[in-house]
């Protein structure tokens, strides 16, 4: 029992040491890649939401593959598919509920928006089969490819007229030598200290559902891991709101979402068919292909020359909680996004409260299904 509430102490020490290390490198990665900028006459320059979800997504990245490393797809998927929701519904719906100027004119990377229902209904499709395969990974990579051709594209007779509305576009860094390599080390170092984050986050979550009968580790990818991923989007996207630049934190939401799907969601499952050198680090979920039986004794020159049975990987799990709810979230949100990505709806301070109070029956219904019962 002591040794139980040990490790229970333990766990719960790394998720704390965890979410002190993603804020700081989610923040530091976001400073690195969209920090302040000035045009040629010396005015600020307004923020890139591209670069600023890159920044996010990092974090996220790292918590997801090392997860994968140790052996947890269930929390790998858990993470990528939680972390989306909880950019679209909670930090979304904080920006929007606390920003005291909401900006949101018609641009053209709002379009954008417009492609969560579509990549959401990709992944709810690819359920039905409750598994992913290379296929999936095949589809999500050339839809991600659309969305980064419109994402950089942008016509000429579309140019927004003012600095507010310039938040579309991702200008080439005006930054002098020294402070560019300032950056650089910045950069760096927020990596680090994002894989160090995820190795804590990872490990926590393994001593916590080793000390519980009915928390899984799946369950604590949602409930505790995707909320901590999220944290540094919350205060950078009240930042932005609070600064009348709420479609730019908008934005950014939609992108680590659409980065979460359509990059990250493709990489784990390449990693995972693509890889079987890294097979043994996957157990329980990789099975070594039995030999069939033979006669001939185990000392025979055919036998020495033969090389070792390479390593059977089974399917890549889709867990059935992912499925069943969080891609269901996503293709709603997903919908409601639809309107406001061409300009037909408003999103406002009534829709964030509905986004917020939808994210906490989310979590509930999540908790639910995701609890040992047994």
């Amino acid at each position: 029992m002591q040794l139980a509430l040990g490790g229970q102490q333990l766990g719960l020490i790394l998720l704390a040491g965890c979410a002190a290390g993603v804020y700081v490198a989610s923040r530091s990665a976001v400073d690195a890649l969209a920090g302040p900028r000035h045009t040629a006459d010396g005015t600020p320059e307004p923020p890139s939401p591209g670069r600023r979800a890159i920044g996010h997504f990092l974090p996220v990245a790292a918590m997801a593959l090392l997860a994968l490393f140790y052996g947890y797809p269930d929390v790998t998927v858990g993470v990528i598919f939680a972390t989306s929701v909880a950019s679209l519904a909670l930090v979304a719906g904080l920006v929007l509920l606390l920003s005291h100027a909401a900006e949101q004119s018609p641009t053209p990377l709002r379009r954008t928006w417009a492609f969560i229902l579509p990549v959401a209904a990709l992944a709810l499709l690819a359920g039905f089969s409750g598994q992913l395969t290379p296929f999936h990974a095949e589809v999500l990579l050339m839809e991600g490819l659309v969305i980064f051709l419109l994402w950089l594209g942008r016509p000429k007779s579309e140019a927004p007229p003012s600095a507010t509305a310039a938040v579309v576009t991702d200008p080439p860094p005006r930054l002098h030598p020294r402070k560019l390599l300032i950056r650089a080390v910045e950069l760096i170092l927020a990596l680090a200290l994002a894989v160090l984050a995820a190795w804590a986050g990872t490990r926590g979550v393994i001593h916590v559902s080793q000390t519980s009968r009915m928390v899984s580790p799946a369950l604590l990818a949602v409930s505790t891991l995707s909320p901590l991923l999220t944290l540094p989007m919350i205060s950078g996207g009240l930042n932005l709101g609070g600064r009348g630049h709420a479609s730019a934190a908008l934005t950014s939401a939609v992108g680590v979402t659409l980065l979460n799907l359509c990059l990250l969601l493709p990489l784990v499952i390449g990693l995972w068919y693509g890889l079987p050198e890294i097979a043994p680090r996957l157990a329980p979920w990789v099975q070594i292909a039995d030999a069939a039986p033979s006669t001939q004794p185990a000392t025979t020159a055919a036998t020495r020359a033969s090389p070792p049975s390479p390593p059977e990987v089974k399917p890549l799990p889709f867990p059935l909680a992912a499925w069943r709810i969080d891609t269901v979230v996503l293709a709603a949100l997903g919908l409601l996004l639809i309107p406001a990505a061409v300009g037909r709806w408003e999103l406002g301070r009534g829709e964030g409260l509905g986004l917020v109070i939808g994210y906490a029956i989310y979590l509930a219904a999540s908790t639910i299904l995701g609890l040992r019962w047994g």
